[in-house]
This record gives C-alpha cells, sequence and structure tokens, in this order.
C-alpha cells in the first residue's frame, strides 16, 4: 500500500499566536508554520509546510490581503514551481464579494499555469453544494468567477465529481450543510491533481 504524505497544508480561521506557532515548531521540528492573522477567533489562514517534502528556503510568502488571504510561490523539484492562494472569506456578503473583488484584482496579472486557490469560500457557485439545495447570492458567485475565469481556474473535485455531494461544513442548528471549502486550480494542471475526500 501506498502512503500520501502531505507537503503543504493551508488552514483557514489559524487563531495561532506567535508563541504558539513557535510551540507547534518545536514539537513538531519538521514543520513551519507560516500565518497571516493576529490572533482572534474567527480570522486568520496559515500553511504548514512538512519540511522533509519542502525546502523552506525555496517559498516565497507574501501577505495578500491580512487576516484573510496569502500567497505561498514554491521552488521545487527540477525547477519547477507553484503558487497557492489561501484565503478565508468572511460570511456577510459585502465583505465577501469586497475580498473576492481585492483577489480578483491582484491577480489580474497573473502569469502563471501554476495556480492554485483553495481556502473557504463561505459561498458555493451551485445549489448542488447545499443542503437544503439552494443558492448563494449572484454578486458574490459573480465576484468570486472574476478570479477563477480569469485566472482560468476550475474547482477540480467538482470537475471530477460532478455529481456527487459532499458537504464541508455543518450547522449545528439548523443541520444544513454546505461544500464551502474547495481547491481551485490552473487549467493546465488538472492531469496533475487528485483531490481526496
Amino acid at each position: 500500500m501506498r502512503t500520501r504524505r502531505i507537503a503543504i497544508l493551508a488552514i483557514q480561521e489559524a487563531r495561532t499566536t506567535n508563541k504558539e506557532t513557535a510551540q507547534i515548531e518545536a514539537t513538531v521540528p519538521k514543520f513551519k508554520i507560516i500565518t497571516n492573522g493576529q490572533y482572534s477567533s474567527k480570522m486568520g489562514v496559515a500553511f504548514a509546510i512538512n519540511k522533509d517534502l519542502v525546502d523552506e528556503n525555496n517559498l516565497q510568502h507574501e501577505v495578500m490581503i491580512p487576516n484573510r488571504a496569502s500567497k505561498l510561490r514554491i521552488k521545487w523539484g527540477d525547477n519547477q514551481e507553484i503558487t497557492l492562494i489561501n484565503t478565508y472569506a468572511p460570511n456577510d456578503e459585502e465583505n465577501k464579494i469586497k475580498l473576492f473583488e481585492k483577489l480578483a484584482k491582484m491577480t489580474r496579472n497573473n502569469k502563471y499555469e501554476d495556480l492554485c486557490i483553495m481556502g473557504d469560500f463561505n459561498c458555493v457557485e451551485s445549489d448542488i453544494d447545499r443542503s437544503p439545495p439552494h443558492k448563494d447570492s449572484e454578486k458574490a458567485v459573480a465576484s468570486l468567477r472574476k478570479i477563477t475565469v480569469k485566472n482560468k481556474l476550475i474547482d477540480i473535485w467538482r470537475m471530477q465529481n460532478p455529481t456527487n455531494k459532499s458537504f464541508s461544513f455543518l450547522h449545528n442548528s439548523t443541520k444544513a450543510m454546505a461544500h464551502i471549502d474547495r481547491i481551485y486550480v490552473h487549467k493546465e494542471l488538472i492531469n496533475y491533481v487528485t483531490i481526496m475526500k
């Protein structure tokens, strides 16, 4: 049996202080933790890097939007590179749209065919991704699509599972569920990616 190991983990609602980050790295020395966000009960994104698989000297981290979006550019292997954007969208529609519009502007000149945007988008593009099914705000979905369409990004799990239902969020009181956590990859990468759930 072949085991799979995680090279990079993208975390939303990271809620970590510098002291906690240092404690994690001291406890598990093979991990490097890169955070974007002050301690908060709701915000913050982070990357956990497995130093056994990724050379920490070949990483470039950029805070795109404080507490909400970080970009990690990675070099590995034979001069291969990949750009990961980890995002955590707000719940309220107005701020969600503002975040998506900022990300659309920040990525509009992207020339890379190795872009992946992942995270908690707090919205879905199709009602199949909610139970009970219902559509999200058209404005929020349109602002998200400004990012995905312009950058030629595909929801790889949905592409590989066109009719399946799988949910990453459960509202305890209402029992409503949604597939709000997704990974979008550049269309040139789709033959190299399999999303496991």
